[in-house]
């Protein structure tokens, strides 16, 4: 199942979300609601083998932790090295300022609702080049891994030949060595003749 991937992509995208929160934690319905309304559609925890969304985010625990809070369910994020600029990044951004009357007013409300999907979206692209360098990597760890395969090939092929190429010779030498020496013990094996000279 971790194979997945469609679970793979899902992953930086839920990191991303409950990074973004102001408290970098949310509710499960919060949750939820934000990956709606930034993704447009649920979260697939039905297409990816989960009864439900908790049960998704219990599996992903390099992502997310899940734990209770007063009877509800709360999601904090996994920090990781990956991360560590977005969280950087978060830090430095100013929070917005709480007015007696903000939670009465329609316009702040959507002005900061606006913000806080700003910065989710920033988030979500800065997690998705991450997992694209990261699988630019993996691709060219391959492609050298197989590279260097095919030069030890090639060169186990180029001494095959090599040795192929010296194996006439050698039996050249052989050939001639073997009929010198059968030579030498025809001609030792060979009657001396002594010349006679007739009496006049």
């Amino acid at each position: 199942m971790e194979t997945n991937a469609e679970l793979v992509k899902l992953k930086p995208i839920i990191r991303g979300l409950v990074m973004s929160h102001p408290n970098h934690c949310m509710s499960l319905a919060e949750l939820e609601r934000d990956f709606r309304n930034t993704e447009g559609y649920e979260i697939p925890h039905e297409r990816l083998g989960f009864s439900s969304v908790y049960h998704l985010l219990c599996y992903i625990k390099d992502t997310v932790m899940v734990c209770s809070d007063n009877g509800r369910t709360i999601v904090k994020y996994v920090s990781t090295s990956a991360v560590a600029h977005v969280e950087r990044l978060l830090r430095s951004t100013p929070k917005p300022r709480k007015g007696r009357h903000m939670h009465n007013n329609l316009l702040e409300k959507q002005i900061l609702l606006q913000k806080k999907l700003m910065v989710q979206k920033k988030i979500l692209l800065l997690m998705k080049v991450l997992l694209q360098k990261k699988s630019l990597l993996q691709k060219k760890s391959q492609l050298q891994k197989k590279s260097q395969l095919q030069k030890k090939s090639l060169m186990q092929k180029k001494a095959l030949l090599q040795k192929k190429s010296l194996l006439p010779q050698k039996n050249l030498h052989l050939n001639i060595r073997k009929n010198l020496a059968n030579m030498l013990m025809a001609a030792s094996h060979r009657p001396n003749r002594t010349p006679t000279f007739g009496t006049g």
